[in-house]
């Protein structure tokens, strides 16, 4: 009956994933908006980059931001979540109450 540790680290950890949570979110919203949304309408002219039309290349450039906020989530703030949630041998979440031990 233990109580549960906390490294040094997850202290110092935490405040910066919260801060790159909320920003890679806010870039996410606004390639949505940009992507698909209102943001067309910047690029709706009859013109091409590189033989692709403009309107396309600009869906696809956020489509690659979204791609690639969603690689960083996933490797930093999604993969060291789930490696701080304690769970069973079988994947499902344990609560640790007050005296350390699990549910």
């Amino acid at each position: 009956m233990s109580e549960p540790t906390v490294d040094a680290t997850s202290t110092l950890v935490r405040p910066a994933r919260k801060w790159l949570t909320i920003i890679l979110a806010v870039v996410f919203v606004l390639s949505i908006i940009l992507g698909a949304g209102p943001g067309v309408l910047l690029v709706n002219r009859p013109e091409t980059i590189v033989g692709v039309p403009l309107v396309y290349a600009w869906g696809i450039l956020w489509y690659i931001v979204q791609v690639i906020v969603v690689l960083i989530a996933y490797f930093t703030t999604w993969k060291q979540a789930a490696e701080d949630m304690e769970c069973d041998r079988w994947g499902a979440p344990q609560t640790i109450y007050g005296d350390g031990e699990p549910a």
